[in-house]
């Protein structure tokens, strides 16, 4: 949790990606990751993986596979700002694609 966020307004939700948005392999097109929103003095928002850092899941020859061991993730490859604009069409309750980082 860095300095500018605050805690109180802490949730937990799905940030909806594409393959371009990131640096991973073996994702499909499109996926979702589960982790904590948090809104920000400056009146944005922040996403990070949090507790939630552990890729369960990758996309083999486009079908969902259950990884033998699950992969660490890089949390600053996820840890983003978002404005209101990203967080209403990026973060949602509920993943819009094969969600990599919950069983």
């Amino acid at each position: 949790m860095t300095e500018n966020t605050q805690q109180q307004n802490l949730q937990q939700m799905y940030i909806n990606l594409s393959k371009t948005d990131v640096p991973l392999k073996n994702v499909g097109q499109k996926f979702s990751l589960y982790g904590n929103v948090s809104s920000t003095k400056n009146k944005g928002y922040r996403f990070e993986l949090g507790e939630h850092f552990l890729q369960f899941y990758a996309v083999v020859r486009g079908r969902k596979k259950k990884l033998n061991k699950p992969r660490p993730l890089n949390q600053e490859n996820f840890s983003r700002q978002l404005t209101e604009v990203e967080r209403k069409t990026m973060i949602s309750d509920r993943p819009h694609h094969l969600c990599l980082n919950q069983l």
